[in-house]
């Protein structure tokens, strides 16, 4: 099994990163920051990956995966 305290340790610096450049879209960071390779998701709004990862939780609760 993984160390669960990577998934804090590598949130805390992305967001350390996207603090430093506040105007980026989420992707967008990932991109200039060479995290993320592919350009397509460039123009993908915070808004959109915001409510995909709210669903995401609300299906993993409903499937029981809390």
């Amino acid at each position: 099994m993984r160390d669960i305290k990577r998934i804090k340790r590598i949130t805390n610096l992305l967001c350390e990163l996207w603090k430093k450049n506040p105007d980026y879209r989420f992707y967008q960071m990932l991109i200039n920051e060479g995290i993320v390779p592919d350009s397509q998701v460039w123009f993908v709004e915070d808004d959109h990956v915001e409510n995909h990862i709210k669903e995401r939780i609300e299906k993993n609760e409903e499937d029981g995966k809390v």
